[in-house]
């Protein structure tokens, strides 16, 4: 059975943002923000609130005025992606300080802040950027697994290392999951990769624990999922699929043990998968509960463990994730997995 709420259905469950004049290309949360940041298709950002009120004007955050795709913040210093730069900027001190910016030619898939507090930046075929901004903005950044072959970084995971090096975990389209470390003065290590038969990787996201810290999933585009308990050293990962999950893949979260699956045709949340799929499951065992929201939707994040907010051409719906998950109880969508 598939359940198939609509948007509004549900009390409580979406809220629905729109800004007029601001068409949004991303959105999402930022360290010490209580509220949601939106990028636009211009290149300006803008904050809310946690009601979902506008706080101040929009702000020009990308220098060519292309879409945003990115969005972190680290020691005081934001970053902001397109697929033309990458755009840092700092603003006035309390002093008085002017306000700093710094700016890479290099087009980038978005943006994550490291577990030491780097910015580390997905390029595609020119690898990983890695960024210090308690060295800005002197800072060059370092550049890490170019000129790769099937490997394009398309989107990266930052975990700590078993001896507290950066692990940067990275979805490589046809070229699979890769990982490699960094550490400060020594720069980023080879990347080893685990590759699928026709598999194209799209995302990777942390479904770990205190016992497993380097657990992840990945997610293929044609909807299949990875789970490797340990992302160093499992060479044998458990690979699943779901009838239920339709469309082009292109976006996997994890929240409060449930999986988040955007596709082409909806929003799929897998509830407690990400936990159950790590107790030595055989492939053929698992089923789970699956909310499913038919959408068409551009990009979706996680916003405080709490919320999923998603990209949408006329707004942008949040998702309360307990309500989904008190949704996914009460339906008992079976998710069955494809053969």
């Amino acid at each position: 059975m598939k359940a198939s709420p609509q948007l509004g259905t549900a009390p409580g469950l979406i809220r629905v943002l729109r800004l007029p004049d601001f068409e949004v290309s991303w959105a999402g949360g930022l360290a010490d923000l209580d509220g949601f940041c939106l990028g636009s298709e211009d290149g300006r950002l803008r904050v809310t609130d946690n009601e979902m009120q506008p706080i101040g004007e929009p702000a020009v955050a990308s220098v060519s005025g292309e879409a945003v795709n990115g969005v972190a913040r680290s020691h005081g210093w934001l970053a902001v992606t397109t697929r033309a730069e990458i755009n840092l900027w700092r603003p006035p001190g309390p002093n008085g300080a002017s306000p700093e910016n710094r700016i890479y030619p290099i087009g980038a898939h978005g943006v994550v802040v490291s577990p030491s507090g780097h910015f580390v930046v997905p390029s595609g075929k020119n690898g990983i950027l890695v960024i210090n901004p308690r060295a800005l903005p002197a800072d060059q950044g370092t550049r890490g697994v170019a000129d790769l072959d099937e490997f394009s970084i398309y989107r990266v995971l930052g975990l700590r290392g078993e001896h507290g090096e950066d692990l940067l975990v990275c979805a490589g389209r046809s070229g699979g999951v890769g990982t490699t470390e960094y550490r400060e003065g020594l720069g980023v290590k080879q990347l080893c990769t685990l590759k699928f038969d026709s598999l194209d990787v799209v995302d990777v996201c942390f479904v770990g624990s205190p016992g497993l810290p380097r657990a992840v999933a990945a997610l293929g585009r044609d909807g299949t999922l990875v789970f490797i308990r340990d992302a160093i050293h499992d060479k044998k990962p458990l690979t699943v699929r779901f009838e239920t999950v339709k469309g082009t893949a292109y976006r996997l979260l994890s929240a409060q043990g449930d999986l988040i699956v955007l596709t082409s045709k909806g929003m799929y949340v897998l509830s407690n998968l990400a936990a159950r799929s790590l107790e030595g499951m055989r492939a053929a065992t698992i089923r789970t509960p699956i909310f499913v929201c038919e959408l068409e939707a551009a990009d979706a994040n996680l916003v405080d463990d709490r919320y999923i907010v998603v990209v949408m051409p006329d707004g942008v719906p949040v998702f309360d994730i307990d309500l989904i998950r008190q949704s996914a109880r009460e339906q008992r969508a079976l998710g069955v997995m494809r053969e």
